[in-house]
């Protein structure tokens, strides 16, 4: 191998190094924009994350809990070939 294979070869090998490090730079931005973004969802439906569990505030979830409808109250309100489909789907 000669001088100039040799100093070919340390160009790549500096090109590969330098690209690798670009796409170092640009995955730590792209995961800094993912957690900013996901903390303005969290702070947009009032949640935060304990033990891998979402936990909601209790205002978010009082408001939840006015939503919830039981299954009896549910299948009166629905039409009838939902009810007569939902358990063969």
């Amino acid at each position: 191998m000669g001088l100039g294979s040799f100093r070919i070869m340390e160009r790549k090998v500096t090109q590969v190094a330098q690209i690798q490090e670009d796409l170092s730079h640009r995955i730590q931005s792209f995961e800094k924009e993912l957690e900013a973004a996901l903390d303005e969802k969290e702070r947009a439906f009032r949640y935060r994350w304990e033990q891998g569990k979402a936990k909601f505030e209790e205002e978010v979830l009082s408001q939840h809990r006015k939503l919830k409808l039981w299954l009896p109250s549910y299948i009166r309100q629905s039409r009838f070939l939902a009810v007569v489909t939902a358990p063969i789907i």
